[in-house]
Parts: C-alpha cells; sequence; structure tokens
C-alpha cells in the first residue's frame, strides 16, 4: 500500500492598506497559488479584522484540502509589536487607536499567526525572495495610500524599543508643510503618499485648465487617481509631468536622508505608486545624489521592488515561514 503524498507547504498573507485589504496564499518559493482583495471598511477596527477573519477562513475553506497552511502573517499600518501583537495610531486608518490583535484572532484559527508593521513585511519580501535577496543592508520604502519603511539590517528586520522603528514616510521634511494624517505637518508622507499627490494634483487644476487631468476632473473628479496622473505624464501632459517632477524630487530628498543614516547597500521602492516606473526612479536618483553624502551615495542601488503591490501578501507569508518555531505568534 502506498503512502499518501504529503500536501506542499504554504502559509497565508494579509496586507492590510488604508484602501485595500489584499490576500494570498503563497508557497516556500514565494510564489502565489491564489489572490484576492477587498476594500478596506471606514469604521471601527472590528469591521477590518472582521474582514480579516473572512479572508482567510474562505483560503482556509478553499485550499487546505490541497494544501499545508501553516499560519497565517498580516503587515499592519501604524506601530505593530509583533510580541504582544498590538497596532497602535494606524495614520491611514483613522478610526483606529490601540488595538490588541492578540484577543481578537487568538480563538478564530487553529494555526499561528503573525504580526508586523505592513512595510516591515514588504521589506521581508524583497529581502527574502526578491530585488534584495543579494543585500544584507537594505531600505525599504511603499508608496500606497501613504508611505512606510523598513529598516533590514543583516538580514533582519530592525524593529526598535517597542516595535515603531521605520516609520520613514514621517520623517519631517518642512514643519510648515501639509497637515498630515499622523497630526504632524510636512511628513514625507504628506508629499508624496497616494492620497496628497491627489491632493496637491487638484488644488493646481486651475493654473492648468488644458491638462488632461482638467478634463477627467470636469467629468468626474474621483477620475483623477494616481494611476492617471501617472498616465498623463507618459502622454507629456504639463500638470501630469510637473507632479511627476515634485514626487521624485521629494522622493530623492527622502532617500538621502536615508542613505546619509543608514549607509545601505539598496533603497528599494514599493507599492502603488511604485509603478510609475522608470519615469519617477530616475529623477529621485539624480536627487538623492545630488543632497546625500558623496561617499555614502557611491554604489547604493535605486531600484523597483519585485513583487510590486503583492509584496505584503508574499512577506505575510514569510513571516510564518520565517517565525513558526519562534514564541512571536498568536496562537490558540
Amino acid at each position: 500500500m502506498t503512502e499518501p503524498h504529503a500536501k506542499p507547504d504554504t502559509a497565508i498573507g494579509i496586507d492590510i492598506g488604508g484602501t485595500f485589504i489584499k490576500a494570498g496564499l503563497v508557497d516556500t518559493d514565494g510564489n502565489i497559488i491564489y489572490f484576492n482583495k477587498f476594500e478596506t471598511p471606514s469604521g471601527k477596527p472590528s469591521a477590518i479584522l472582521d474582514v480579516i477573519i473572512t479572508a482567510i477562513n474562505s483560503i482556509v475553506n478553499d485550499y487546505s484540502g490541497q494544501y499545508n497552511i501553516e499560519g497565517a502573517g498580516l503587515g499592519f499600518p501604524g506601530i505593530v509589536n509583533p510580541i504582544e501583537g498590538t497596532v497602535k495610531y494606524p495614520p491611514n486608518l483613522p478610526s483606529w487607536h490601540h488595538e490588541n490583535v492578540v484577543e481578537k484572532f487568538a480563538s478564530e484559527f487553529n494555526f499561528p499567526v503573525y504580526i508586523d508593521n505592513d512595510a516591515n513585511v514588504m521589506g521581508i519580501a524583497e529581502s527574502t525572495w526578491g530585488a534584495g535577496k543579494e543585500h544584507r543592508f537594505i531600505i525599504c520604502l511603499t508608496l500606497g495610500t501613504g508611505v512606510g519603511g523598513a529598516i533590514i539590517i543583516d538580514k533582519q528586520v530592525y524593529h526598535g524599543a517597542n516595535g515603531g522603528a521605520g516609520e520613514l514616510g514621517h520623517i519631517t521634511i518642512n514643519p510648515r508643510g501639509p497637515l498630515c494624517a499622523c497630526g504632524n505637518r510636512g511628513c514625507l508622507e504628506s508629499y508624496i503618499g497616494g492620497k496628497y499627490i491627489v491632493r496637491r494634483t487638484l488644488s493646481y487644476l486651475k493654473r492648468f485648465p488644458d491638462s488632461y487631468l482638467h478634463e477627467l476632473y470636469i467629468r468626474d473628479k474621483n477620475l483623477v487617481t494616481p494611476k492617471e496622473i501617472s498616465r498623463a505624464a507618459e502622454m507629456g501632459d504639463i500638470l501630469g509631468l510637473e507632479i511627476l517632477s515634485e514626487v521624485a524630487f521629494f522622493l530623492g530628498i527622502g532617500i538621502a536622508n536615508f542613505i546619509n543614516i543608514f549607509n545601505p547597500e539598496m533603497i528599494i521602492i514599493g507599492g502603488g505608486i511604485s509603478n510609475w516606473g522608470k519615469p519617477l526612479l530616475s529623477r529621485a536618483r539624480i536627487t538623492a545624489r545630488k543632497y546625500g553624502m558623496k561617499g555614502l551615495c557611491e554604489g547604493v542601488r535605486i531600484v523597483q521592488a519585485k513583487f510590486k503591490n503583492q509584496a505584503g501578501v508574499i512577506g505575510g507569508a514569510c513571516l510564518v515561514f520565517n517565525n513558526k518555531n519562534r514564541n512571536t505568534s498568536l496562537k490558540k
């Protein structure tokens, strides 16, 4: 009698963003078997957690017969303590203040659940299987609704004293600048985060009445999105190019600061805004090398993330594979 074949090991990755919650099933080589996304509820934290639970249960119900699901890894915005299982003050989830997700998940699943900051999770994916897999000292920036960061030192995420390290989107580059969702003014995020890019574009429309983006706004203001702003720049639209230049400049300023502070081998840019691609990164590189210290900028590669919008899901699964034998899980 032949022995039944063992089911392949997999893990669930969940990426919680201000706009979407992304969920997927990932194998031990970082390949996505299943992927889906859901709109992030605007209500209380319990509504967000309920969507996560539903997404995980759906994957378990559909795939546990074919695969051995070892656990789930979740990337949350805000200050995350992976040991305590707490998430505090995510800037783009305004109803969320201080939530202990241990209490919510502990009785829900029969496998371990791991959490970390969403940008750290993206950094783990890129360091393990992505653009940074050959490097030990990496800074990751994720440009989405907001701006997150991950500090990778000798292949390990640097979490700081209580899990809050890496809030790179909230360095102050202009204390008299625009108000950020975190409550401060002039954060890097308030210049290059997706919702702020759109807000600034709308404020410029009167100056550019012949712009393609102005035409979109006349039709429906909700059509003016980061994707359309990038498209406008590709078309040579003057307002699109103006916004592209501004975003690239401020991104470059941020990168220069990170190079000066951390002396990394590589800066990896991920998230939806990174899909602006070469036009964005080439301009940002010029600014970074202008404002960064010459001795530190030499040899630093500034690249687009390999996994783009799926990095959070892949990194969430990697949390499981990396930590399943440690005591940082939220177990039943």
